[in-house]
């Protein structure tokens, strides 16, 4: 488990499509956005020219010299946009796939109480900075006891108020959390770093995300933003990558014609196909020898631009469901084929030294009782050695927490079995099946495996 105040900056940003732009030193740069009432979207940026970007107070927090990646964001201005908005609650629906109700509760209480958000990466350590109004930091302590009850209250020099739970945090004077490393945490809390990487990443008008990335060794750093205005919604991303061979290929597996290739095909409704395309022609990559220009962009008003980017998260939610069911799947079907091996090593003798190849007709395939005893119910099951001692001849064994309830069912005349997997991911009761068929070939005495495993519901 992540610490909750990380899980809801990330997940708020990495839900709204967080991207970057590139630094311009040379602009004025200025605090985060204030309301814009003449706009046509509620907390858009008005034309200026200038720059802005992160706080004196984030930026007093900030203990990187020279991260490998710095994200930015104007959380309180994003949140203000129509587009952001309407989409927000199919960002909770996302984030719903992997976090309690308390922890959703949190980031319910982070995205009214944050202003802005700046995330850093050194080499083996990353550090989240979240900056809200001193008065309106009182829902953290409420949100760790609701959201992780083994948080313990620690002492850190320079913080208010400190924590340990899966990370550290801490809260300063000034409103701004921090959670990270120990070490790092404490970086920040000693106020000494200058800031400078972060103040190179800034935001234009109408530009509420930015980031910078050093992906690639002796190449310019990547980077990006994301636009959302009462005309556009666009997220855009430069990189130069090491050679154009890989260039070429990036540019070709992002074409609108391999885009197309990932959407749904069937069981699409007239509206939501129109809603695909605009999408699909929404992605762009121009490519200049090793440099490569992407973005996907709606020229659309915001109404329509929340009507596609709910499509978009809907389809992400989408992916991302059978994403998790199919890897969830994978212990099912690799342990299907693993017991299926297994009888075989067993009937022909060889699973031991002492053993020889058996050349007895009466030999019949039997059965296993189910391990464990009931399906596990949306959650891992660690089973015993115990468990497994009735299963001993097989010498199969699952040592690590399961999602799945294995069992072997011989027919009365032993000549046939069924290896059998059930499985509840997510804990509503309807099980999904999985089965691998066995059968005795006397002419060669030996086990034949199909070639298939029958899969009924997969991803319950």
């Amino acid at each position: 488990m992540v610490p909750v105040w990380s899980f809801a900056a990330c997940v708020a940003l990495a839900a709204c499509g967080g991207g970057p732009a590139p630094a311009a030193p040379s602009i004025a740069v200025v605090g985060p956005s204030a309301p814009a009432a003449s706009s046509s979207i509620a907390g858009a940026q008005p034309p200026s020219g200038r720059r802005r970007g992160a706080s004196a107070s984030l930026k007093k927090a900030w203990p990187f010299e020279d991260p490998k990646v710095v994200v930015y964001a104007d959380v309180e201005g994003l949140m203000r946009t129509t587009v952001i908005g309407e989409v927000t609650r199919s960002v909770i629906g996302l984030a719903g796939l992997w976090a309690t109700p308390p922890q959703l509760k949190c980031l319910d209480d982070a995205i009214a109480n944050v202003k802005e958000v700046a995330i850093g990466f050194e080499e083996d350590a990353s550090l989240v900075a979240l900056r809200m109004d001193p008065a309106a930091s009182g829902w953290v302590g409420a949100c760790l006891k609701g959201a992780m009850p083994e948080s313990k209250p620690i002492t850190m020099r320079g913080a208010t108020e400190a924590w340990d739970a899966h990370g550290v945090g801490a809260l300063t004077a000034d409103g701004v959390l921090l959670s990270g490393p120990r070490a790092l945490v404490e970086r920040a809390l000693r106020a000494t770093g200058s800031g400078a990487s972060l103040a190179t990443v800034t935001l234009g008008d109408g530009e509420y995300v930015a980031w910078t990335a050093k992906i690639f060794d002796n190449a310019s750093p990547m980077t990006g933003s994301l636009t959302a205005t009462d005309a556009r919604f666009r997220i855009g991303v430069e990189a130069d990558v090491p050679d154009e061979e890989l260039a070429l290929k990036i540019e070709r597996e992002l074409s609108p014609a391999a885009v197309k290739m990932m959407l749904p095909a069937t069981n699409v409704k007239p509206d939501e196909a129109a809603a695909l395309a605009r999408l699909t022609n929404g992605v762009s990559v121009k490519r200049d020898g090793r440099h490569l220009s992407g973005a996907f962009e709606l020229r659309e008003p915001p109404v329509q631009q929340a009507r596609d980017l709910g499509m978009a998260t809907g389809l992400a939610i989408y992916g991302l469901r059978r994403y998790i069911a199919n890897a969830k799947a994978a212990e099912a079907r690799n342990s299907l084929g693993q017991i299926a091996k297994d009888i075989v090593t067993e009937w022909e003798g060889d699973g031991a030294p002492d053993q020889k190849p058996r050349v007895n007709a009466r030999k019949k395939l039997v059965s296993y009782g189910p391990v464990p005893k009931t399906v596990p119910k949306g959650v891992k099951y660690q089973t015993s050695a115990a468990d497994w001692k009735p299963w001993a001849p097989l010498r199969f064994e699952i040592s690590v927490p399961q999602y799945y309830q294995y069992e072997i069912k011989a027919a009365k005349d032993g000549e046939s079995a069924e290896i059998i997997a059930r499985g509840d991911l997510n804990g509503d009761g309807k099980t999904s099946l999985f089965v691998l068929s066995i059968k005795v070939d006397r002419t060669a005495n030996a086990v034949r495996v199909a070639p298939t495993i029958a899969e009924t519901d997969p991803a319950e």
